[in-house]
């Protein structure tokens, strides 16, 4: 499809006097009785890019030339009917279109009818790189408790109906994804019950826990039955319950990233070869140590060279609650906005670590949130 791509690329400087696509969020869902059946969600930027979830599993980055392709096929139209317009639009040749477009479908129903599929991916396309002015986050990591054993006492968590609110305010904003952490989530009795109601919508869901419920693979069943799709493993070495969790996780249909925390390993590469040999592919390095700097080098050119997936952006989970700063104490880039933090409270964060409060997603217009965005682009 490069070719068609690059041709057409030529052209969206001048288009031709069609209106653009409407910016929004877009839902399919097949007719009854066709196989095979499938959900689709996309939602399309004011530059023409999309972000498409695939039966609320995973999310693709599209570029303007896919975006345009799953708008029209999302709508009923046929390849050829497809081909048509986009020829008309960009005075592309037809037969080469009606190639590439038929080849788009074909890859879309492949990639449905895998399984263990990567929670984001860019789909052999460009990923969406003009960030300065995106309609809503890419994920919102929700930090459902501060607790992290059994022991302590929920304190200022929100019940299940009220994360209910932000999981369906979350699918009308247009953010595909959901992340529950914690303190540790598993502790949570309602988890199934939420990750049901993103599945529901069409979310992609993930979960980041070391919790001693993950030993028990029913549990674990249960969690991916309600519509988890990825799940984030914070190993503590010498656990033989978590080694007896990760052999049980691994085999089934649930993308895994095993997180490697160089701290507290002596040899992380042979860990990570261990691990590998389990059915573990990706994984995510965490260190805090200076002396780690020199093993973190090292553990990421034996991931390059083993083929594993590094994955860098997972939330990491928090002690308590932390000390959050006004908008106006600090100016983060707008990266800062592609991922937010939800607090147990409902407070909304800036996801870059500088613990920017942007207000209350629960008690608060969501456009006033997202209106609060304030970045070093929009100063001077």
């Amino acid at each position: 499809m490069s070719s068609l791509i690059e041709y057409l690329r030529a052209f969206f400087t001048k288009p031709e006097p069609h209106q653009p696509l409407s910016s929004g969020f877009y839902s399919y869902h097949t007719p009854e009785g066709e196989v095979p059946q499938y959900r689709l969600h996309l939602r399309i930027e004011k530059d023409g890019e999309g972000i498409m979830v695939v039966n609320a599993s995973s999310v693709l980055h599209l570029n303007q030339t896919a975006t345009e392709f799953a708008y029209l096929l999302m709508h009923g139209k046929s390849v050829n009917e497809v081909s048509e317009e986009i020829s008309r639009r960009f005075k592309a040749p037809s037969e080469q279109i009606r190639k590439d477009v038929a080849s788009f479908q074909e890859q879309i129903h492949n990639f449905i009818m895998r399984s263990d599929q990567e929670p984001i991916t860019s789909f052999g396309f460009e990923p969406h790189l003009d960030i300065q002015d995106i309609s809503a986050p890419y994920r919102l990591d929700c930090c459902l408790t501060y607790r992290h054993d059994e022991s302590s006492q929920p304190a200022g968590e929100l019940n299940t109906e009220d994360w209910r609110k932000i999981i369906q305010k979350s699918f009308e904003i247009g953010i595909p994804q959901l992340i529950f952490f914690g303190g540790e989530p598993t502790l949570r009795p309602d988890l199934q019950d939420l990750l049901a109601s993103a599945e529901e919508l069409g979310l992609v869901t993930g979960l980041v826990s070391n919790g001693p419920k993950l030993e028990d693979t029913a549990f674990v069943q249960g969690l991916i039955t309600s519509g988890l799709d990825h799940l984030v493993f914070e190993r503590v070495p010498d656990n033989s319950g978590q080694e007896n969790a990760l052999r049980g996780i691994l085999p089934l249909d649930l993308y895994t990233c095993v997180e490697v925390n160089l701290d507290l390993e002596e040899n992380a590469v042979d860990t990570i070869d261990q691990l590998a040999s389990l059915g573990a592919n990706a994984f995510s390095i965490h260190y805090k140590s200076q002396n780690s700097q020199q093993p973190y080098l090292r553990v990421l050119e034996h991931l390059e060279e083993a083929g594993l997936r590094l994955v860098s952006d997972n939330p990491v989970p928090l002690a308590g609650e932390p000390e959050t700063a006004p908008a106006s104490e600090a100016i983060p880039g707008p990266s800062a906005y592609v991922t937010l933090r939800v607090l147990p409270n409902g407070d909304v964060l800036c996801g870059d670590g500088s613990n920017i409060r942007m207000g209350n997603i629960l008690h608060e217009d969501w456009k006033q949130i997202w209106d609060r965005r304030v970045t070093t682009n929009e100063i001077g």
